[in-house]
């Protein structure tokens, strides 16, 4: 961002890509947790409520878990619940894990759509895309 805004004229494409980094940096976390899960690793240090050397769990099961019991209300219970549904239910965490791959793959789409829109449209155009547009999947996904 410094550095795209130090000339006297704004480099707006550089201005315009934080947003589809953070996608394409939220959809690399996504596939190497589900990569840890596929290979049997263990967590290296603890992860919200899920304490170190324990499986694998995908982010998506963190997001839910935080958004829930923190932004929600549910607490420690619904930690609690949520625990204990995972290790109890196979088919929750294969669901766990299709949703956690869905959302890298949606991911890594979007960010490959917004960074060529960004490299070669009009550049004011492309820094309101990079801005907006990259933005639209996780506001979409919060309100839904």
């Amino acid at each position: 961002m410094i550095s795209g805004s130090l000339p006297t004229t704004p480099n707006l494409r550089l201005l315009s890509m934080p947003i589809p980094t953070l996608v394409f940096i939220t959809g690399i976390e996504l596939v190497i947790t589900w990569i840890g899960m596929a290979a049997g690793a263990k967590t290296p240090f603890k992860v919200s409520s899920i304490p170190k050397g324990v499986p694998m769990r995908p982010t998506i099961y963190t997001v839910i878990e935080d958004v829930v019991a923190v932004d929600g209300g549910g607490g420690r219970a619904y930690r609690r619940a949520l625990d204990e549904r995972y290790e109890a239910s196979p088919m929750f965490r294969q669901m766990l894990a299709r949703v956690n791959m869905f959302w890298a793959i949606g991911c890594f789409v979007v960010g490959v759509m917004v960074t060529g829109a960004v490299l070669t449209v009009n550049k004011e155009v492309a820094f309101g895309i990079g801005v907006c547009f990259a933005f639209t999947p996780f506001f979409c996904v919060t309100i839904g």
